[in-house]
């Protein structure tokens, strides 16, 4: 799962990464039969483009809720057993900014696992836990320091009940890549 935004179902960033392995393989590279080559690209659009909240947002409830349409067939083929869902996060962090009532660059972290947007879909998805890892989120604060974001995440959906969350205003969001 990511936060690129797909205009007519198509990745920019994914499309770009198999265009640069074809220029490659054309180039001559030989690459082991074992071996996997990922490339590493731009999509070439501004972040804002780039990275969404809403496209965020958007592709981890289409996601989530498709595997939760199948939760039955899941739950029949390992009765008496938890159903858990694995999220591979890797999407970039956010913060929401304070718009026009503050200075730029302030705001508040977005922390995924207690954003209302992302415990509804968790709830309705008919699952008992998640396991949410984020090995890409990174935010960089002033003075190259860094706020500490967690890798994995545990969430016991049946608690989710019993907290508040946090809501924030998409409109606000903005990528710490930006």
């Amino acid at each position: 799962m990511d936060d690129h935004p797909r205009p007519g179902k198509k990745d920019k960033v994914r499309a770009r990464g198999a265009e640069v392995l074809r220029e490659l393989k054309e180039a001559g590279l030989v690459v082991h039969p074992d071996v996997t080559v990922l490339a590493s690209v731009s999509s070439g659009l501004p972040t804002d483009q780039d990275h969404n909240y809403r496209a965020y947002v958007d592709h981890f409830t289409r996601t989530v809720l498709n595997h939760a349409s199948k939760a039955e067939v899941y739950r029949a083929e390992r009765p008496g057993y938890d159903l858990g869902f694995l999220v591979f996060d890797e999407s970039t962090a956010y913060f929401e900014t304070l718009g026009a009532f503050g200075p730029p660059g302030m705001g508040r972290p977005h922390c995924w696992f207690a954003d209302s947007a992302f415990v509804d879909v968790m709830v309705r998805s008919s699952s008992d836990c998640f396991v949410w890892l984020t090995p890409y989120k990174r935010m960089h604060v002033s003075g190259n320091g860094q706020i500490p974001l967690p890798t994995m995440t545990v969430i016991d959906v049946a608690l989710l009940a019993e907290e508040e969350h946090l809501v924030f205003d998409p409109s606000r969001m903005v990528s710490t890549e930006e």
